[in-house]
């Protein structure tokens, strides 16, 4: 069995919690030890939760003790902590309000220099991937609600070299690398 890769099948009732609880992994593992460079791409961004703190278990979050912690609020964690941001997503509205959120929360911390936002048109972006220096999630989901939770989705994770490389430079090429904090 290889321990390196999943693919996950979801559905609005079949491994819902496999994929959130995937994504807490990978940016629990981001908090701890950052990539040099993380890409978020997809069509569609929400500022979903990524962590629940509801029982105060995350202190690294001490403004969301009791709440739930949203994308926007981790990635600039991950930023705090020595981490670049590269974020691509589309032109269309529903997005506005995550671009403004991690926008606002990069410029309010004083870490604008380590986030890239880079907007394509919606009719031209297809790709839904998060890539770190180890690890590449893709598939057909996008990050929202509706992805995460209720739409049947296709996900697919990876630690293999190939892969993780391959992304790397697929990112690299097209949208570049955001600065590092280091």
């Amino acid at each position: 069995m290889n321990t390196n890769k999943r693919t996950i099948y979801k559905s609005k009732y079949t491994s819902k919690t496999e994929v959130r609880d995937l994504m807490e992994s990978i940016f629990t593992a981001e908090l701890i030890k950052p990539s040099e460079c993380l890409w978020l791409v997809a069509p569609w961004i929400s500022d979903i939760e990524i962590f629940d703190n509801s029982s105060g278990k995350f202190s690294i979050f001490p403004d969301y003790e009791g709440r739930k912690v949203p994308l926007s609020a981790v990635l600039k964690e991950i930023a705090f902590r020595g981490g670049s941001i590269v974020v691509v997503t589309s032109d269309d509205a529903p997005n506005d309000s995550f671009k403004a959120a991690i926008t606002r929360r990069f410029y309010e911390s004083g870490l604008e220099d380590h986030l890239s936002l880079h907007v394509e048109p919606v009719d031209e972006l297809h790709t839904k991937a998060i890539t770190g220096d180890d690890f590449v999630l893709d598939g057909s989901m996008n990050f929202t609600r509706n992805g995460v939770e209720i739409k049947d989705e296709r996900i697919h994770f990876s630690m293999e070299t190939a892969e993780v490389s391959g992304s790397i430079l697929h990112c690299e090429a097209k949208y570049g690398r955001g600065r590092s904090i280091q």
